[in-house]
């Protein structure tokens, strides 16, 4: 049901126990896509000012946030922060970093640093910027995601398909501890290209 509601062809779903344990599988299934194709070197992460991630290391590492992030130690390296709504800052980052990048995360409406919906043409932009780079697009849909702007995904309100979607708390009304992570085609042909990879 859930492949089938998302904006992606042909996606799979990883079953996750939380939305912070999907978004770690996403970070962690970003930096081995571009791992298995010969790069390595991509393995730094973009987050948006404001942006909430869950309470894992990686989560806690991307998202925007100060405050969640104080007296942990070291976070994860290197997270570039940007503006949630110049994406004038993502273009000049791209230039002078995109072959570092592995992925950018971002909430398609920030939901707990304020409720931010996207400034028009914000997640166009976005991906048509990961797509010229070769950078992977997660949109962290733990709080949009099943109906919350009245369509499965706020991917599908936007009209912008990300390569993997982050979900948990809708999927269940919060009743059940469960979240995902909803991979596409840039990701799975890549893990999927070597029949004894086992992830």
């Amino acid at each position: 049901f859930v492949a089938a509601a998302a904006p992606m062809d042909d996606c799979r779903i990883f079953l996750t126990s939380s939305g912070s344990e999907a978004v770690e599988t996403a970070l962690k299934l970003a930096r081995l896509t571009h791992s298995l194709k010969g790069n390595p070197e991509r393995n730094e992460f973009v987050g948006r000012v404001n942006s909430y991630h869950g309470v894992a290391y990686g989560g806690v590492s991307v998202q925007g946030l100060p405050l969640n992030q104080q007296g942990f130690g070291p976070l994860l390296d290197t997270v570039h922060q940007v503006s949630a709504h110049d994406i004038g800052e993502i273009e000049e980052l791209f230039a002078q970093s995109g072959s570092k990048i592995a992925a950018v995360i971002t909430e398609p409406v920030q939901g707990a640093g304020g409720v931010h919906p996207p400034v028009e043409g914000y997640l166009t932009r976005l991906r048509e910027l990961c797509d010229e780079y070769g950078v992977l697009l997660i949109f962290d849909e733990v709080i949009t995601g099943f109906g919350r702007l009245g369509t499965w995904f706020a991917a599908s309100h936007y009209g912008v398909v990300p390569d993997m979607i982050t979900f948990a708390k809708g999927c269940t009304s919060g009743y059940l501890p469960l979240g995902g992570v909803v991979v596409g085609d840039a990701v799975l042909d890549v893990i999927e290209a070597d029949p004894t990879y086992i992830f």
